[in-house]
């Protein structure tokens, strides 16, 4: 075998190997397995957005905590268009596939 194939086949195995050490953290981090981060380990899944426009915060919040989203962030802004402390938008559409890790912003009516 000449020295360049032995070159490219090498290189080849270097690839495939480094391929599979990296799926294997993402596989291992899906799984919700113990990283170097001080949080506690989640699950990610991936579920559809549910439409959460015109619930009332808690229970939006609490839809959302049910089905595993733990990255919720709630932002209050003065419309006029809703009672307080209602849903007037979320930041990501309802229907759209999300994980569970994304960050999702509910914008509440503020009293």
């Amino acid at each position: 075998m000449s020295r360049k194939r032995k070159m490219i086949l090498l290189t080849l195995i270097l690839i495939i190997a480094s391929g599979a050490v990296i799926s294997g953290i993402i596989v291992n981090n899906i799984k919700g397995e113990k990283t170097e981060s001080t949080e506690a380990p989640h699950t990610i899944l991936y579920v559809y957005m549910p439409d959460l426009v015109g619930h009332m915060e808690d229970s939006a919040f609490s839809k959302l905590n049910d089905i595993g989203f733990y990255n919720i962030k709630i932002e209050y802004e003065k419309t006029g268009s809703s009672e307080a402390g209602r849903v007037n938008r979320q930041s990501i559409p309802p229907n759209a596939t999300v994980g569970t890790d994304f960050e999702i912003i509910l914008y509440i009516e503020e009293p």
